[in-house]
C-alpha cells in the first residue's frame, strides 16, 4: 500500500510540475505578445497609426504603454 501511494504521489507531482511549466511558458508568450504589440504601436508614426486605427493617436499611445507595462509586470 505504501509503495502504491508513493508512486501515486510521484505521478501527481510530475503532472503538477508539467502543469506549472506549461503555465509559465504560456505566461511568457502572452507577456512577449503584449510587449511586442506595445512596442509596435509606439514605433509607428502618428500618420500610420491614424490610418491603421480609427481612434485618437494619444489614446493609442496610452494603449501601447498599457500593453508594454502589462507585458513587463
Amino acid at each position: 500500500m505504501i509503495v502504491m501511494m508513493s508512486r501515486t504521489n510521484r505521478s501527481s507531482m510530475q503532472r503538477t510540475s508539467r502543469t506549472h511549466v506549461a503555465l509559465w511558458v504560456a505566461q511568457a508568450l502572452l507577456a512577449a505578445t503584449f510587449i511586442f504589440a506595445g512596442i509596435a504601436k509606439l514605433a509607428m508614426s502618428s500618420a500610420d497609426l491614424e490610418d491603421a486605427v480609427p481612434l485618437p493617436v494619444l489614446f493609442m499611445r496610452f494603449i501601447a504603454l498599457a500593453e508594454l507595462f502589462g507585458g513587463l509586470g
